[in-house]
Order: C-alpha cells, then structure tokens, then sequence
C-alpha cells in the first residue's frame, strides 16, 4: 500500500531515513530554542544600552552612574563602563601618570569588549552549523532513499508506481526536512551576525567617547 502522507512515510521509513530525520528534527528544535533566546539577549541589550547612554550623557557623578549602570549588566555598554570605573577606583591617582594608565584602560576596554562580544555570540556556531550541514544530511537520505527505490525496483522485478514510491516519497522527505532545518537558519544566522556588527561598530564608537572623557578629567595637559 502506497503511503498517503507525510507521517506515513516518516514511520514506514527505513531506520538510515529515520536517523537523519531525528538529528535533523533535533536540528530544528535546538536552533529555534536559540533563535528565541538570541532575539530575547539582543531585545533586552539594545533597551538596556540606550538607557544606560542617556545615564552616562548625564551630568551625575561617576560613582552614581556606576551604582545604576550596575543594573544594566544586559547592555555590553554599561558593562564596560563598570569595568572602566572599577579599573578606575582600584588605581592610584598620580598626576602625570596618564600616559601609563591610558595604555591599560585600552587594554581593558579591548579584553572586555571581546569578552562581552563574545557573550552575545555564544551559540551562533550551532546555527552556521545546521545552515550547512542540513541540506547534506537531506541530500545523503535523498541518495540512499533513491538506492532503496532501485533496489526494490530490483526485487520485484517492475518499476511500477507501488514499488518505486515509497522510495522515493521517503527520498524527497529527508530533502525537505533538511532544507526546512537549514533555511531557518541561515536566516537567523545572518540577521544575528549583522545585530552584532552593529553592536561591536556601537561598542567601539563608546569606548572612544569613554577614552575621551577620561583624558578631559586625568590628563594634566586638558586642565
């Protein structure tokens, strides 16, 4: 009996079709949790970074602006910020010693900003992975669906519809789960990679503003 659809197919499947079915539904299942996780972090640091540079354009105190910024620890801002201002409050005040501490704040501020970067990034691998491998898990179940058509076309000795379909429905149906895996993806992953650019070019224009205040307040040459 020919299959009449798709969770026909799936379950009268051999076991190579159901193994690549599964990584691929797993695929699936693992870079949509990602996708919404990703969506949530980037929501909430975009948010919490224009909030926290109205704070920081202010005219309060430092130390005020550390104790609110400190809430913020979602936006990769603020967090800089803090670690700028602790690096800050744990160094000795000398005069002149400017050009000294102007070499590790930039320091600080590259280390950080990668670490936090590196933060948001975490777990787009998984996503350029699926992207890839999907369409070659689809296309070897297409392959060897298509091997166990011919071979059944072998045995009973007629190529007619009964025999070859299954086969070959068994054959397309790991090709449109890998694709539908793989699509999802690739979309994600390019909308989240150009998010992060945007935050890096906005992180480094801020760790520049963060560099030029600071010199305005240490070095004795601005007074």
């Amino acid at each position: 009996m020919v299959s009449t659809s798709i969770l026909d197919v799936v379950t009268h499947g051999g076991l190579v079709a159901k193994l690549l079915l599964l990584v691929m539904f797993a695929f699936s299942v693992v870079s949509w949790a990602i996708v919404g996780q990703k969506l949530v972090e980037l929501r909430r640091a975009r948010r919490q970074t224009a909030a926290f540079l109205r704070l920081f354009r202010s005219d309060q105190e430092a130390a005020l602006i550390y104790r609110q910024a400190r809430e913020l620890r979602g936006s990769p801002a603020a967090a800089l910020f803090c670690s700028v201002y602790e690096f800050f409050v744990k160094q000795p005040r000398r005069r002149g010693a400017w050009a000294a501490q102007r070499e590790d704040l930039w320091k600080l501020l590259e280390g950080m900003a990668g670490l936090h970067m590196a933060r948001l990034e975490r777990y787009l691998p998984f996503l350029a992975t699926v992207a890839n491998v999907s369409p070659f898990l689809g296309l070897l179940g297409t392959v060897w669906g298509i091997i166990t058509a011919f071979f059944g076309i072998g045995l009973q000795g007629s190529a007619s519809l009964v025999v070859v379909a299954p086969g070959m429905a068994e054959a397309l149906s790991t090709t449109a789960v890998g694709l539908g895996a793989a699509i999802p993806a690739v979309v994600a992953y390019n909308y989240f990679s150009s998010r992060l650019a945007g935050i890096q070019r906005e992180l480094e224009r801020f760790a520049a503003e963060l560099v030029m205040v600071l010199a305005a307040e240490h070095d004795p040459r601005s007074a």
